[in-house]
């Protein structure tokens, strides 16, 4: 695949976390917000593996994410 011919392991996580975010913005686009908690949860965990910022804003995102879905669960 594309993401194992990019020239490093760090450069590879950093593609693969973006893909994993563009999935998550993909899925609540369709109105899958359980995926895409899923998809961005995953980013938001390789990230914070990575140990430096690739995506700002990863983790408000989520939490924006996880604060949507519990007042739609609530109404």
């Amino acid at each position: 695949n594309e993401v194992s011919q990019l020239p490093s392991p760090e450069a590879r996580q950093e593609a693969l976390i973006a893909c994993y975010y563009n999935l998550a913005v993909a899925e609540k686009g369709l109105g899958n917000s359980n995926e895409a908690l899923s998809w961005i949860s995953l980013a938001e965990q390789e990230q914070n593996q990575l140990g430096k910022t690739v995506i700002p804003g990863l983790d408000e995102d989520r939490q924006k994410l996880e604060s949507t879905m519990q007042n739609r669960d609530h109404n």
